[in-house]
């Protein structure tokens, strides 16, 4: 896969990044990491709430990168009405759910929280890969 590097005309711009291409393909926008799960909490769907959680437990992921791109574009109201959707959906259990339902697995305990006795367990890795509290 060959890359060449391509500069943002705005943050969240899903067509900036770095340009991809398999080859014999033709060259195609791939976002920022942090441009991405930006974008999949402006959508606030189901489905992308483990695109989020995956992303943002990358070590590839840029929080400051993130906040910056969401100052950029004035999308902070659009971003933390997601996350807070995100919020609901890791309390209520249904993010476990949607795991099990895609992988079969149990997903980790460790994979939203780290240790008690951190009183809202299910948010805290949430609430500090994002820098929010619900």
């Amino acid at each position: 896969m060959e890359t060449t590097s391509t500069q943002f005309e705005q943050p969240l711009d899903p067509g900036g990044g770095v340009m991809r291409n398999e080859p014999n393909g033709p060259e195609l926008p791939v976002p920022a990491l942090e441009d991405l799960v930006a974008q999949k909490l402006i959508a606030a769907r189901e489905k992308d709430a483990l695109d989020v959680l995956l992303v943002a437990a990358s070590a590839d992921f840029d929080r400051q990168r993130l906040a910056l791109s969401i100052e950029a574009r004035d999308v902070e109201v659009a971003v933390r009405r997601g996350l807070f959707e995100l919020f609901g959906t890791a309390r209520s259990g249904r993010l476990a759910q949607l795991w099990r339902e895609r992988t079969g697995e149990v997903l980790a305990e460790d994979m939203l929280a780290r240790a008690p006795p951190r009183p809202t367990r299910s948010t805290s890795r949430l609430q500090d890969w994002f820098g929010v509290s619900p």
